[in-house]
C-alpha cells in the first residue's frame, strides 16, 4: 500500500456462513450413494449425495463429465431433473428443476431450460 491509500481493515465471515446465508433452503448433510444420467439413454454413473434441500443437491462425482442438466437417482423410485449450478473440481451444486412446473421450489423454469429438461423425461 502506498502512504496516500487509506488501510481497510474488516472481518470475513467464514466461507460456511455466507455461503448458507445465500441459499433459499436449508441444506442436510448426508452421504448417500445415487446415480447421474447425463444422457436420455445412457447410463448411470456412481456418485455421492453430500447435502440435500428442498431446492437442490450437493454431489460428489468424481472425474464423471456432466452436462449442464441431469438426472439424478436416489434411489428405485426416486429420480429428480437437475441444473449444474456451479462446479469446483469433483464436487458441485444443482438445483432441482420440476419440466412445467417449478424450478428450485420458486420459479417457473425458461424455455431453454424446458427443452433440456424434456430430454429426461422418459428415462
Amino acid at each position: 500500500m502506498g502512504p496516500n491509500l487509506p488501510r481497510k481493515c474488516c472481518v470475513m465471515p467464514r466461507r460456511d456462513e455466507s455461503v448458507a446465508e445465500r441459499r433459499k433452503h436449508r441444506r442436510i448433510a448426508v452421504r448417500l450413494p445415487a446415480l447421474v444420467y447425463t444422457d436420455p439413454d445412457g447410463v448411470g454413473q456412481r456418485c455421492v449425495v453430500e447435502d440435500i434441500s428442498q431446492g437442490g443437491v450437493g454431489l460428489i462425482v468424481n472425474d464423471l463429465v456432466i452436462r449442464k442438466f441431469f438426472l439424478l437417482q436416489l434411489g428405485p423410485q426416486v429420480r429428480r431433473l437437475c441444473h449444474v449450478r456451479w462446479r469446483f473440481g469433483d464436487r458441485l451444486g444443482a438445483s432441482f428443476v420440476e419440466v412445467g412446473g417449478k424450478t428450485g421450489g420458486k420459479t417457473s423454469p425458461s424455455s431453454e431450460k424446458r427443452s433440456s429438461a424434456e430430454e429426461f423425461v422418459n428415462v
